[in-house]
C-alpha cells in the first residue's frame, strides 16, 4: 500500500489502529463539556465526509444500514456531554463501516492524559477463544498469575468490556483477529478510551482452585510500563533481515514493514544470496506488517511468482465534490507516491495540485500507481519452498500479500487471518479530520482498491491459512514463538531426508 495508507508510527500496532503516542500531558482528565450544538455541528462534519469522500462507505454495509447507524448517533445528541461521552457514540458507526483503515481517536489532550498517567490498568491481556486471560501482572497484586481468566472489571463483565472494545477497532469486512491483535497489545488504553479513566480497579477474576471467583482491588500502574511493554513486543529486530540456517537449509525473511526504502536493494541482495547458497525452504514472516508501498509488494513478488501476474484489477473513488472534505488537513504529497518511487521532484508536484481538481488529482493517482499492470519474474527468483507467516497485526499491504499468494498458490500459508480483505482494500490517499469542538481525530481512506483474484470469493474475508496457527497463552506467557516452532517442524515433516543426514 502506499506510504499514505499507514501513516507508520513509531509504535504502530496494527494499520487498523495506526496513530502517535505522544501527546500533549495533562495532569486532569481533561473531558471538555460539549453543548449539544457543538456535537451536532462534529457530528455533521463528520457525517458529510463519510458520505461524501469515503471510497469504500457502502462496501460491506447498504446504505439504509449506515444511513441507521448515523441517525441513531444523531438522535442521541440530545444534552451537553463530555468530549469522552461523545467520543464513545462513535464506534458503532466505525465498526459498521468494516474497513481498517478507518479509524477514530480521542482529542490530542485526552490521549495526551491517558498515555501520561501514572494510573492505568497494570495488566496485559490475552485473548484466548473471544475470553480474556492475563499475559502479564504489572500490579503490586502478585498472586494474580499469567493465565489467570479476568471475568470483571469495576463492576463490567469482560464480555460487555470485549464488545464495546471490539467495535472501536477498524478492521476490513467481518475479520476479527486484528480486532483482538489490537486488544492484546492495547487493552489499557482502549479500556481508558471507551469505558472507564479511573486509575484504581476492582477486578474478578476465576478461581484455578474453585468455582467461586476471586475479587481484587489493585491500583494502576504508570502508562509507561505499559508502553515499553508494547515497544519490546513489536520491536525485537531490524525490519528487514534475512537469517540462513545453512544446515537445513532454511532461511528467514523478516519483513517488519513495506515503508523502508531499502527494501527492494533488501531482496535483490537476499534472493542472489539465496540462490548462491542453494536454500531449499525461504520462511518469510510479515507478522505485525500493517502496510506500506504498493510497489514493494510487487517487488517481493517478482521473486516469488515463475510466470507474469496482476496484483490489482484497478482503484476507483467515490467522492465527485470536494467541498466535502472541508477543514480536513490535506497535504499536497498524498497524492502522489514517494519521490524515489516515481522521480517527480517538489516544483512539479506542487504545479499538478496547482492545476489540477481534487478529482483529477485521485485519477493521477491511481494511474500512477507503480504496482498496477503486469508484472514478470526476477532474474533470481526463489524456487524452492515458501512458507508465509501473517497474523491479524498484518495489515493493508501485509494483508493482501497472502491474498495474491493463495489466489497465485504461490507457497504455504501458516499462521491466523490477515487484516486485509481477499478482494481488496479501501485507502489510498488517506485524510485526517480534527472536528473542531470534540478534538475527536478521524481518518478516511479515498480509494478503493480491486485486488487481482476471483470475484466473489471470501468476500469480506481475508486470505485463509492453510494452517491455521495461533499464539498461545502458554508459549506468550514463555516467550516462544507458536508459528515459526510450528513451521519449522512443519518443513522437517517435509524433508526428512534433509534431516536424516544431519
Amino acid at each position: 500500500m502506499a506510504v499514505f495508507r499507514v501513516l507508520a508510527t513509531v509504535f504502530a500496532v496494527a494499520a487498523c489502529f495506526a496513530f502517535s503516542f505522544f501527546a500533549p500531558a495533562g495532569a486532569s482528565v481533561p473531558l471538555k463539556m460539549l453543548s449539544v450544538e457543538q456535537q451536532q455541528e462534529d457530528f455533521y462534519i463528520l457525517r458529510t465526509a463519510l458520505e461524501g469522500a469515503h471510497g469504500g462507505l457502502y462496501r460491506y454495509s447498504t446504505k439504509a444500514e449506515i444511513d441507521a447507524q448515523f441517525d441513531a448517533i444523531e438522535q442521541s445528541l440530545t444534552a451537553p456531554a463530555s468530549e469522552a461521552a461523545f467520543f464513545r457514540k462513535l464506534p458503532p458507526l466505525i465498526d459498521a463501516i468494516h474497513d481498517g483503515h478507518t479509524n477514530i481517536r480521542p482529542s490530542k489532550e485526552f490521549r495526551g492524559y491517558l498515555i501520561n498517567s501514572e494510573k492505568r490498568f497494570p495488566f496485559d491481556i490475552r485473548y484466548v477463544d473471544g475470553r480474556a486471560f492475563v499475559e502479564k501482572n504489572f500490579s503490586e497484586e502478585q498472586t494474580i498469575r499469567p493465565g489467570a481468566e479476568m471475568l470483571a472489571i469495576n463492576g463490567r463483565d469482560m464480555a460487555g468490556i470485549t464488545k464495546t472494545l471490539m467495535m472501536a477497532v477498524g478492521t476490513d469486512g467481518y475479520i476479527e483477529t486484528s480486532k483482538y491483535f489490537t486488544l492484546n497489545r492495547l487493552f489499557w488504553l482502549l479500556y481508558a478510551e471507551h469505558i472507564d479513566t479511573s486509575g484504581d480497579f476492582e477486578i474478578v477474576i476465576a478461581s484455578p482452585l474453585s468455582d467461586a471467583p476471586l475479587t481484587y482491588e489493585v491500583a494502576g500502574v504508570p502508562a509507561e510500563i505499559l508502553l515499553n511493554d508494547m515497544r519490546a513486543k513489536e520491536f525485537t529486530e531490524a525490519p528487514l533481515a534475512l537469517r540462513i540456517d545453512e544446515s537445513e537449509s532454511v532461511a528467514v525473511m523478516r519483513i517488519a514493514t513495506f515503508t523502508d526504502m531499502s527494501t527492494p536493494v533488501f531482496f535483490e541482495n537476499s534472493f542472489k544470496t539465496l540462490r548462491k547458497k542453494k536454500v531449499q525452504n525461504l520462511i518469510i514472516d510479515i507478522r505485525n506488517n500493517s502496510g506500506g508501498y504498493d510497489k514493494f509488494n510487487t517487488d517481493l513478488f517478482d521473486y516469488l511468482v515463475d510466470r507474469p501476474y496482476k496484483f490489482y484489477d484497478g482503484f476507483t473513488y467515490r467522492i465527485t465534490d470536494e467541498s466535502v472534505l472541508n477543514g480536513a488537513h490535506v497535504e499536497p504529497d498524498s497524492f502522489f507516491y514517494a519521490p524515489e518511487l516515481t522521480g517527480m521532484s517538489k516544483e512539479e508536484r506542487r504545479r499538478i495540485v496547482e492545476e489540477s481538481s481534487f478529482m483529477e488529482l485521485l485519477a493521477d493517482y491511481a494511474a500512477r500507481n507503480p504496482a498496477a499492470g503486469l508484472h514478470y519474474p526476477a532474474e533470481n527468483r526463489f524456487i524452492g519452498d515458501v512458507y508465509l507467516l501473517f497474523d491479524g497485526g498484518s495489515g493493508s499491504s501485509g494483508g493482501e500479500a497472502p491474498a495474491l499468494m493463495h489466489q497465485l498458490g504461490v507457497g504455504t500459508l501458516i499462521g491466523e487471518e490477515a487484516n486485509g480483505a481477499y478482494q481488496g482494500v479501501t485507502a489510498g490517499v488517506l485524510v485526517p479530520f480534527e472536528l473542531p469542538h470534540s478534538g475527536a481525530r478521524l481518518r478516511i481512506p479515498l480509494m478503493a482498491y480491486h485486488n487481482a483474484v476471483a470475484p466473489g470469493v471470501f468476500e469480506g474475508r481475508g486470505a485463509p491459512p492453510d494452517y491455521p496457527v495461533v499464539q498461545t497463552l502458554e508459549d506468550a506467557i514463555n516467550g516462544v514463538d507458536t508459528a515459526m516452532e510450528f513451521t519449522r517442524k512443519l518443513i522437517r515433516k517435509r524433508n526428512p531426508a534433509q534431516y536424516e543426514k544431519q
